[in-house]
């Protein structure tokens, strides 16, 4: 679990590294609005609570009650482990699947159509390989567009080509 938080930028909402922001400008003309900062924080800690949320038992559910936060559930979770309440690596598997995009559904299907369980070590390791490869090919994607752009004045090969596709 803690591989998959941290590939997405968001372990520090259950470690507690990013402080809640301020809720309200400070603003003496303006009272009751919150401020931006805390809308994205709290946006945040609400999608990693309910990744923490859909990967307790419901005798795990009963220890969480009360917290507000997910580095309070994270806490509370870590207490779980320490009390030998299981969290088996196929559940949060599933429920990491779940959350992905649509752009992860070729990976998404790959991981489900194996004929053993992925460990959640291997599951990490693929889908950091599966994001670096996103990424890539969305370079690659916006890359020749620019390249063809830039042509238009020099009319080189690539904008003939297009040209002529053209007719």
């Amino acid at each position: 679990m803690q591989l998959l938080l941290e590939s997405h930028g968001i372990l520090g909402f259950v470690d507690g590294s990013p402080k809640c922001p301020a809720r309200f400008i400070d603003d003496c003309n303006i009272e009751g609005i919150e401020t931006d900062a805390y809308q994205v924080w709290k946006m945040h800690d609400r999608v990693v609570l309910q990744l923490i949320i859909a990967t307790l038992s419901v005798t795990g559910m009963s220890c969480i009650i009360g917290c507000t936060n997910a580095h309070e559930m994270w806490d509370a979770r870590d207490h779980l482990v320490a009390a030998g309440v299981p969290f088996n690596d196929d559940d949060i598997v599933i429920i990491a699947l779940k959350g992905l995009s649509s752009e992860y559904n070729t990976f998404r299907t790959v991981i489900r159509g194996r004929d053993n369980v992925i460990s959640l070590k291997d599951f990490g390791a693929q889908l950091l390989a599966e994001e670096a490869t996103l990424e890539n090919s969305q370079l690659t994607g916006s890359f020749i567009p620019a390249m063809l752009a830039q042509g238009g004045s020099s009319k080189g090969k690539g904008l003939l080509l297009v040209e002529s596709s053209s007719y």
